[in-house]
């Protein structure tokens, strides 16, 4: 970053984003079993978007989402 005129480091050490707990679920989950953290529909329509994303870009040119 820049402060009046002059390169700041940015220092986030102590910034939690939620990897630790995101691990801690999915282990816990593999343990003890139960539902999964994002359902299968999650999953897929991630996928999917993001392959639909690629395709627009390479395109150049929106396109169309068909369920």
């Amino acid at each position: 970053t820049f402060k009046n005129g002059k390169k700041e480091r940015l220092r986030t050490t102590n910034q939690k984003k939620g990897f630790q707990e995101e691990l801690s679920a999915f282990f816990k989950r593999i343990e003890m079993g139960g539902e999964w953290l994002i359902s299968a529909d999650e999953l897929l329509a991630g996928t999917r978007a993001t392959l639909l994303a690629c395709e627009s870009i390479r395109l150049s040119s929106p396109v169309e989402i068909k369920r």
